[in-house]
C-alpha cells in the first residue's frame, strides 16, 4: 500500500470513529514522543494512573506508543494498572486514529495528525516534551497544558501576543521538576467530570472579532486595513489576526504593522486533510472548478473540521475576510457559528477575466452565504451585480484614512529599503527632489489597469512643451516595473522620468511634488487620493467609477480616461486651475468607523 492511501485510509478511520457517540471515560493517551519520560516513579503516566484510583471511576486507558515499545508497556502497565482495563496500540494505526476521533480525554505530547480536529466534551491536555518548536504546538487546542514553565508560556504569548490565553489554562505542579502532581491531576479528571466545564464560559465581555489579514503586503488592501484597525479600536472589541505562516516567512517583520495588543493566531500546516472522497470532492472544487452540491458539502466538511482546530477555543462572535481573495479562507471562515463578513476591494468580475487571480466559484458562493458583503465604494457595490444582479446582503463600508499617520511620514526623511529597486541613483533622485521643476506623481501598483504607460505618454507631451517638469512613479509589487524601465531608459526625457519599487515611505516623496495624477483604468476609490489630499497636493485624476465618484463628491479635477485627458489635466495644473481638495478627514472617518461598529456589533 503507498504512503498517500495508507494517509487516505488512517483518516477514513479517524473519521469513522469521530462519526461515533464519544466513548465514556475513555483516556486515549499518546507518548510518540521518545523524549517522553513515563517509566519513573514521578512520570505522568503513574501519576495518571494513581488519580484515576481516587475518583472512584473506571476508566479504559488506551496508550498509544511507537511500535518497538509497545511490549515494554504492556509489560508496564500490568504492573501499575492491574485492576483496570487497559489497551496498546501503535502509532499510525487505526486503532490510534480511531480512538483519536472518539475518546472522551486525550493526552498527547506532540503535534497531532493535521486532520485532528478536537470535538465537543473531548477534553485534551497537552504535556511538554523536550525538542518541541513551541509556537507550532496547537495550544489553542488544549483544555489543559501541562509541563511548560510560566517563563516559557509568557514567551509564547508574547510572541503571538495571547494576552494571557495560554496561562489561563496551564497547570503548574508544586513540586520542582515535576511536569505534574496528583492535585493537578485530580482537578484535570474532576474537570472532565464536571458538566459545567464544558458549558461555554465567557472569558471577556469584549466581542471578538477574527479578521483574515493576508499577508500584509503593501498594497491598498492592507493600507485599509491598518487603517480601520488604527481608528476602530474599542473597549467593547478585541480583533484577532488568522494568516497563513508561510506567507509572512519571507518578511516577518510586517506583523508588526498590526495593532500591539491583538493576538495572532497563524495558520500551519495543511488546511484541506480528508478522507479519499472529500479530497477527491475538494481536488474537484477548487482545481476544476465543479461545484455540485454535493461536492460543495464535502469539501467544506474539510474545513469546518479545520475552523475547530483552529478557532474552536477562541470561539469568535464575528469573522471578517478582509481581502475577499484567498479561497481556502473563504472556506474556512463559511464554517464559522458566527457573524460572516467579506470585504470587497474592486471589481472582481474584471479581476477575474483578466488575471484569474482568486477562486470565482467559491467568492459567488461566499457573497451568496456570509451575512454580510462589505463594499468599499457605490461602484464596487454596483460591480457586484455582474456576479450575482440577485444579491441582497451588500453594504458600503469606504476605506479609512490614517490622516494623522501620513502627516507625520511625511516628516521623516526619505530612506530606500533593502528590497527597494530605483532605476536612477539615489545621488539623481535626491538632486531632481531638490530642483525647482514641477513635478508630477503617481503612486500604485505596476499592474496594466493602473495606468502607468499611458501616463508616461502623456508626460512626454507635456515635457516637450514644458521641459522643467518631472515625472515619479512609485509602485509596489506588480509585473510591469521592469518593462517601464526599459521602455522609459528609450525616452528623450528619460533623465525626467524616475520609476521607483517597494517602499515603505512613499510620503517623504510625495509632499514634495506638485500634482499627485491618478491615470487608473480601475479603481475601486484609491487610498493615495486621500493620502495626496493629507499633505495638501492638487489631485487629477481619470473619470471612471469609483475613485472619480468619490472625487465629484469633493469637488475634485476629472478628465477623460485617456492619453489627451491626462496632458489636459497636467496642462491646468501649469496654468494654475486645479487646487487641493481639503476634505476633512475628522468627519469622514467618524461615519466609517460607525459604520464598521455597528457592522460587526
Amino acid at each position: 500500500m503507498t504512503r498517500q492511501m495508507v494517509h487516505f485510509f488512517l483518516n477514513s478511520c479517524y473519521l469513522s470513529g469521530r462519526k461515533k457517540p464519544l466513548e465514556r471515560n475513555r483516556i486515549l493517551f499518546s507518548c510518540l514522543n521518545r523524549e517522553s519520560s513515563l517509566e519513573t516513579e514521578d512520570s505522568l503516566l503513574k501519576i495518571l494512573v494513581q488519580a484515576i484510583t481516587q475518583t472512584n471511576q473506571t476508566f479504559h486507558l488506551v496508550l498509544c506508543c511507537q511500535k518497538d515499545r509497545k511490549i515494554h508497556f504492556i509489560s508496564l502497565l500490568s504492573k501499575i494498572y492491574p485492576k483496570h482495563s487497559y489497551s496498546v496500540c501503535c502509532e499510525n494505526s487505526s486503532t490510534f486514529y480511531s480512538f483519536l476521533g472518539r475518546a472522551d480525554i486525550i493526552f498527547y505530547d506532540t503535534v497531532p495528525p493535521e486532520i485532528f480536529a478536537p470535538r465537543t466534551r473531548q477534553l485534551l491536555i497537552y504535556y511538554a516534551t523536550t525538542h518541541q518548536s513551541l509556537l507550532r504546538l496547537p495550544f489553542l487546542m488544549a483544555d489543559f497544558i501541562l509541563g511548560y514553565s510560566k517563563e516559557q508560556i509568557v514567551s509564547v504569548e508574547q510572541n503571538l501576543r495571547l494576552n494571557g490565553l495560554l496561562r489561563n489554562r496551564c497547570l503548574y505542579s508544586k513540586y520542582p521538576n515535576k511536569i505534574c502532581d496528583i492535585t493537578v491531576m485530580i482537578k484535570i479528571l474532576t474537570s472532565y467530570l464536571s458538566e459545567q466545564y464544558f458549558e461555554k464560559q465567557k472569558t471577556s465581555s469584549k466581542k471578538k472579532v477574527l479578521i483574515f489579514c493576508s499577508d500584509l503586503r503593501r498594497n491598498g488592501i492592507t493600507t485599509s486595513l491598518l487603517n480601520l484597525m488604527q481608528l476602530a479600536s474599542s473597549k467593547e472589541f478585541e480583533y484577532y489576526f488568522t494568516f497563513r505562516e508561510e506567507s509572512l516567512l519571507d518578511d516577518p517583520t510586517r506583523l508588526s504593522l498590526l495593532p500591539e495588543q491583538s493576538p495572532l493566531l497563524p495558520i500551519y500546516g495543511a488546511l484541506n486533510c480528508g478522507s479519499f472522497l472529500e479530497t477527491v470532492c475538494h481536488s474537484l472544487y477548487i482545481r476544476f472548478h465543479i461545484s455540485l452540491p454535493i461536492i460543495r458539502t464535502l469539501t467544506q466538511q474539510i474545513y469546518s473540521r479545520a475552523y475547530e482546530r483552529f478557532f474552536g477555543k477562541i470561539d469568535p462572535d464575528t469573522v471578517i475576510h478582509f481581502t475577499g481573495y484567498s479561497p481556502e479562507f473563504l472556506l474556512l471562515f463559511q464554517s464559522a457559528k458566527a457573524k460572516r463578513i467579506l470585504f470587497v476591494h474592486n471589481d472582481m468580475k474584471e479581476e477575474y477575466e483578466e488575471k484569474h487571480n482568486f477562486h470565482l466559484n467559491i467568492f459567488t458562493f461566499a457573497c451568496r452565504n456570509y451575512e454580510v458583503v462589505a463594499a468599499v465604494s457605490q461602484a464596487v457595490k454596483d460591480s457586484l451585480k455582474k456576479i450575482d444582479p440577485h444579491l441582497t446582503n451588500v453594504t458600503i463600508i469606504e476605506n479609512a484614512h490614517d490622516d494623522a499617520r501620513i502627516r507625520a511620514l511625511a516628516q521623516q526623511p526619505f530612506t530606500l529599503d533593502k528590497n527597494s529597486s530605483i532605476h536612477i541613483s539615489l545621488e539623481q533622485l535626491e538632486k531632481l527632489l531638490s530642483e525647482g521643476k514641477k513635478k508630477f506623481i503617481t503612486i500604485c501598483r505596476y499592474s496594466a489597469e493602473k495606468g502607468q504607460k499611458k501616463l508616461i505618454h502623456a508626460f512626454m507631451t507635456i515635457h516637450e512643451k514644458h521641459p522643467d517638469t518631472a515625472l515619479i512613479i512609485i509602485g509596489g509589487y506588480g509585473v510591469l516595473y521592469e518593462e517601464l524601465v526599459q521602455y522609459c531608459d528609450t525616452l528623450n526625457c528619460r533623465e525626467d522620468i524616475v520609476l521607483i519599487r517597494n517602499i515603505s515611505n512613499p510620503f517623504a516623496i510625495l509632499k514634495q511634488c506638485d500634482l499627485f495624477v491618478l491615470p487608473s483604468d480601475r479603481e475601486p476609490l484609491g487610498l493615495v487620493l486621500l493620502e495626496a489630499d493629507s499633505l495638501g497636493i492638487p489631485i487629477a485624476a481619470t473619470d471612471i467609477p469609483g475613485s472619480g465618484d468619490f472625487l465629484k463628491r469633493y469637488g475634485g479635477y476629472l478628465v477623460p480616461n485617456n492619453e489627451n485627458g491626462l496632458i489636459l489635466a497636467m496642462e491646468d495644473f501649469l496654468a494654475g486651475k486645479i487646487k487641493p481638495l481639503g476634505i476633512h478627514f475628522e468627519e469622514y472617518n467618524r461615519k466609517i468607523v460607525l459604520d464598521f461598529w455597528n457592522l460587526i456589533n
